[in-house]
């Protein structure tokens, strides 16, 4: 089964955030899927900032950046969405985002 990789750290409220994702094929090697999407959701499953299935152009690797409004202090789920080798893979990002203290 083709897999998803996610790369993640804690995250600060209201700054910006790169998550890289790398795709991979049944096999272990470096693929570009055809579709990739993602949404970003709350504890509670709630879309989080209208991101619902935002689309990014596909590659081996995406670099999806959240910012703003995007990193609300608590837990997120990134749930990233990709088809590769005709299958279509899920594949969930837990982000903590911490607060700033004081900024």
């Amino acid at each position: 089964m083709a897999a998803i990789e996610v790369l993640s750290e804690t995250a600060r409220e209201k700054s910006s955030y790169t998550v890289t994702v790398a795709f991979t094929d049944s096999a272990g090697a470096a693929a570009t899927p055809s579709a990739v999407t993602w949404s970003l959701l709350d504890t509670d499953g709630a879309i989080v900032n209208s991101r619902d299935g935002v689309s990014a152009t596909p590659g081996e690797t995406v670099d999806i950046v959240l910012s703003g409004d995007d990193l609300v202090i608590g837990r997120k789920t990134l749930l990233i969405e990709a088809t590769i080798d005709g299958r279509a893979e899920k594949e969930n990002c837990y982000i903590n985002v911490r607060d700033l203290h004081g900024v």
